[in-house]
């Protein structure tokens, strides 16, 4: 048995040095979502959020150093979390995944930073000493802040799952270097896929979190037409969007704490 914690599934990405751990990003999670025909709590797709909301910065730092030592990790890893603003701490642990997590890439889109560069760079930091500055955890942080400066627009994804027992179509794909795909993880043409498992993944972007969404409603629906065109979506784009993100409640939920003066650092870190 586990317990149920209220609340809205977020994760935050994490790279591991000798001296030190660097906070990359944090990502709002889809989980059991209906229009990506999802199980319930399963992993479907997320959004970035950044800049890295302040009342989480101290928080997740801590956390992310905590678990780094505790652990011997070095490299990329991420943490699945909580979050509720009307409940302390805030923000509470469910998971530590010690690799390359299934949103890595949305912030290696987003930064246009080779991510991998710098877990290998992490795990050859054996000292400080031995790590070039040009690969340092103090170069990542000055490249990262470098980019929450600027403009960033967020980036979404969602995995589609097979709704029935199908098999898949010959899905196209076009992609050029850092930019975000349409389409990933496409299964070769006529492959049988199982009721409830993933056919594919879609990707959104826009320059708010609102128009992220819509963009991978968007998405959705399109591939969703070209899985399975002898049962078009009977989901209208503002439909879908709505299913992604369930209303003004969650949105002002996952919105106000941001600016709340409340203290988030509670026990998660001392657990």
């Amino acid at each position: 048995l586990q317990q149920f914690q209220p609340g809205i599934p977020v994760s935050a990405l994490f790279i591991a040095f000798a001296d030190r751990c660097v906070l990359v990003g944090t990502a709002m999670q889809l989980t059991g979502n209906r229009v990506l025909h999802a199980p319930p709590f399963q992993f479907c797709g997320g959004m970035t959020v950044s800049p890295v909301p302040l009342i989480w910065r101290s928080p997740l730092k801590e956390l992310g150093q905590n678990v780094a030592r505790g652990c011997r990790l070095r490299g990329l890893f991420g943490c699945d979390l909580i979050w509720n603003p009307d409940r302390e701490p805030g923000l509470w642990l469910t998971e530590v995944n010690p690799r390359y997590t299934a949103l890595t890439e949305l912030f290696e889109l987003q930064y246009r930073l080779p991510l991998l560069h710098w877990h290998l760079a992490a795990c050859r930091s054996n000292s400080v000493s031995s790590v070039p500055p040009e690969s340092s955890a103090a170069e990542l942080i000055r490249i990262l802040k470098i980019c929450e400066k600027q403009q960033i627009s967020p980036v979404s994804k969602g995995i589609l799952y097979a709704p029935a027992d199908l098999n898949a179509p010959d899905l196209p794909l076009e992609q050029t270097g850092w930019q975000t795909p349409a389409i990933a993880d496409i299964p070769d043409p006529g492959t049988r896929i199982p009721a409830g498992t993933p056919v594919c993944t879609v990707y959104g972007t826009g320059d708010d979190h609102e128009t992220c969404l819509a963009s991978l409603a968007d998405q959705i629906l399109r591939w969703q037409r070209l899985i399975q065109p002898e049962r078009p979506p009977e989901l209208s784009r503002q439909e879908a969007c709505n299913m992604l993100w369930p209303g003004k409640e969650s949105e002002k939920l996952f919105f106000s704490g941001f600016f709340s003066s409340g203290n988030v650092s509670g026990s998660f870190l001392e657990d």
